[in-house]
């Protein structure tokens, strides 16, 4: 090993002797690495006798550490085009389309790699192959309840983020109750008529039902399995009330949880503004205050969740069974 006596005297060379015929030469900066020894190298070869032999090959911790690592990008690259094979099955003589088909490989297998270092080693995506992540990542891409907008990461407001502009709402998601309405009427000649059409998120109002309550999250309820935020944060919960329109009132139709798990039929006031459907408050126990809380919204969430196939083995268990216990209680409560 030798030490720079010259400039900054930063720079360390280090040699060894690889094999009989060659030496390995390194130079790199100081505390680039430790020169102690590290993993030997195993040399092979064949002997006099025409059999395989190995022995160990002293080498310093730095020169183990690279050889160890440098083969990263080969790897790399060999899941993206020997495994994955995305050239090779999406024929195509686009030449912009090989290209978008290659930035997509990479990006699968980056992600592939990044699944294993990131989750716990119990958890059963740390020890996916790549043919079993390539399904689930196909399957939560075509599945997860991404909002229709035409950029995902705009369309929840986060801590810390600003809230989305006027432009970025229209056509289709924009909300004519907003202070920008008169804007997008001077550029659009389209007069928008609250009254007649509010919309609360992705939901159109009909005539007569009115929201008399702010938009807001829910709250997770006791012994709930935890949902991501991207989920809490789209489909958020406001009050509807419902007043006659032209000698005509429009009910709220039933809560969709209720009527999929067979329970008695309640037709609640509370809306999932993405979703457009209706769903019992999760904390409301009833007009005599003793019957047991639904907590039909949530569980309508967690269903959403459930089904992208993102969650684990054991946040899917911990549902069914909150689930159950919650399905149980209501209807014991109801006499069914």
């Amino acid at each position: 090993m030798l030490e720079s006596c010259f400039g900054q005297k930063n720079l360390i060379a280090i040699g060894y002797k690889y094999n009989s015929r060659k030496v390995c030469l390194f130079i790199c900066t100081r505390g680039a690495g430790l020169t102690c020894s590290g993993d030997p190298y195993m040399a092979k070869f064949l002997t006099d006798l025409g059999n395989y032999n190995s022995r160990e090959v002293t080498r310093p911790m730095l020169a183990s550490h690279y050889f160890g690592n440098s083969n990263g990008i080969d790897v790399n690259n060999q899941i993206r085009q020997a495994l994955f094979a995305l050239e090779e099955h999406w024929k195509t003589h686009d030449g912009w389309f090989r290209c978008v088909t290659t930035v997509l490989g990479i990006v699968a297998t980056n992600t592939f790699i990044a699944c294993q270092y990131s989750f716990a080693s119990e958890s059963e995506y740390s020890s996916l192959k790549v043919k079993d992540f390539s399904s689930v990542l196909a399957y939560q891409l075509s599945q997860y309840p991404f909002p229709d907008t035409a950029s995902f990461g705009r369309s929840i407001v986060r801590p810390g983020q600003d809230a989305p502009q006027w432009y970025e709402k229209i056509p289709g998601r924009f909300n004519p109750n907003s202070i920008q309405a008169d804007i997008v009427e001077a550029l659009s000649n389209v007069t928008i008529d609250e009254q007649v059409c509010p919309i609360l998120g992705n939901t159109r109002l009909k005539p007569g039902w009115n929201s008399i309550a702010i938009v807001e999250a829910v709250n997770r309820p006791s012994y709930a399995p935890a949902l991501p935020c991207d989920i809490t944060n789209s489909h958020k919960q406001t009050k509807i009330k419902v007043h006659s329109v032209d000698g005509k009132r429009t009910r709220p139709p039933q809560c969709k949880m209720c009527n999929f798990h067979a329970m008695k039929q309640k037709k609640p006031p509370f809306l999932c503004v993405d979703c457009g459907d209706f769903f019992c408050h999760d904390f409301e126990r009833g007009s005599n205050g003793l019957a047991p809380p639904r907590q039909c919204y949530w569980a309508h969430m967690c269903y959403i969740f459930k089904n992208s196939g993102i969650p684990t083995a054991g946040w899917c268990s911990t549902f069914d069974v909150w689930n159950r216990t919650r399905v149980d209680t209501c209807k014991e409560y109801d006499g069914m």
